[in-house]
C-alpha cells in the first residue's frame, strides 16, 4: 500500500470515508509515514492500533518498514527493538502516551514478542512482573536481560522465588531466577584476541584487548606493549609498532 499510495494517493483518499474503521486506520498509518499531517483523532487511532499490535502479535516481527524522513528521503527501517518501534510511533503521539499505553497493553498479558514489551516489563513492580511472566516461560537468557535492566536486588529475587507456585510454570521461572542469581555472582571473564605479526627477523605478539578497561586487562596490555629486552636488538621497537595492523575496538581508549 505504501508504494501505491506514494505513487498516486487520489484513489485512496476518494474511498477513505467509506472504509471500515480498521482499514481507514491502516491507510492513515501509511499517510503518517509519508509525512502527511493527520488530525488529532487520526493520530490517536493509529497510536492505539500500534500499541495493540505491540502488546499482542508484536511489531518487531514486521522487521522492515518504509517511510519518508524529515529530509523527504525514503527510508527502509529495520524494526529490531522496542526503541525502533517507539521511534515510528512518535509520529502519531507523544513519548509519554506511548510508554504509558505500552504499560497498559502489557498488563493485559497478550504479548508474544519480548523485544516489543521489554521497556514496559522493566517498569512493573516485581510481584506483578513475575505473575505476568509465569505463562510465558522466558528463557533464562531473556529473564537475565530483563532483570539486568531493573534494580531488584538479589534478596528481593530470592524472596520472590519462594512465593512462586509449585506447578511447572513456577518451576520454570524459579530456574530462570536461580540462573540470573548465579550469573550475578560469577565474575566476568575477560576476553582477548592474540595475533602474531611478523616484524623483521622476529615475531612480536600483539594482544588486542576487546571492550574492557579493567585493571588486569590494562596491566596485560602494558606488559605486551613493553618490548622484551631479548628481542629488542633484532626487532627495533619503532619498527614493530609501525607494523601493527589498524587498531580495533579498544583503540583510542585509555585504561
Amino acid at each position: 500500500m505504501f508504494a501505491l499510495y506514494h505513487h498516486d494517493r487520489r484513489p485512496f483518499l476518494a474511498v477513505r470515508p467509506s472504509l471500515p474503521p480498521r482499514l481507514r486506520c491502516v491507510l492513515d498509518f501509511v499517510r503518517g509515514r509519508l509525512g502527511e499531517r493527520l488530525d488529532d483523532s487520526e493520530r490517536a487511532d493509529v497510536l492505539a492500533m500500534l500499541l495493540a499490535h505491540a502488546g499482542s502479535v508484536g511489531l518487531t516481527r514486521v522487521r522492515f518498514l518504509r517511510l519518508i524522513d524529515d529530509e523527504g528521503e525514503e527510508q527502509e527501517l529495520l524494526l529490531e527493538s522496542a526503541d525502533d518501534v517507539r521511534g515510528v510511533a512518535l509520529r502519531f503521539g507523544s513519548g509519554e502516551a506511548w510508554d504509558d499505553g505500552l504499560l497498559a497493553e502489557v498488563r493485559k498479558n497478550r504479548w508474544t514478542y519480548f523485544d516489543d514489551v521489554l521497556p514496559a516489563l522493566v517498569r512493573l513492580p516485581l510481584d506483578e512482573l513475575l505473575a505476568l511472566l509465569l505463562p510465558h516461560r522466558l528463557s533464562a537468557g531473556l529473564l537475565h536481560t530483563l532483570l539486568s535492566a531493573r534494580s531488584d536486588d538479589d534478596e528481593d529475587l530470592r524472596a520472590a522465588a519462594l512465593t512462586l507456585p509449585a506447578d511447572s510454570d513456577g518451576a520454570w521461572l524459579r530456574h530462570g531466577l536461580a540462573e540470573t542469581l548465579k550469573a550475578r555472582a560469577t565474575p566476568p571473564v575477560e576476553q582477548c584476541a592474540v595475533q602474531l605479526t611478523r616484524a623483521g627477523p622476529e615475531r612480536m605478539r600483539l594482544i588486542k584487548l576487546l571492550a574492557t578497561r579493567s585493571p588486569s586487562a590494562c596491566r596485560a596490555r602494558a606488559a605486551i606493549e613493553a618490548l622484551p629486552a631479548e628481542v629488542s636488538s633484532g626487532m627495533p621497537a619503532d619498527a614493530a609498532r609501525s607494523s601493527r595492523p589498524p587498531s580495533r575496538p579498544w583503540a583510542g581508549r585509555s585504561c
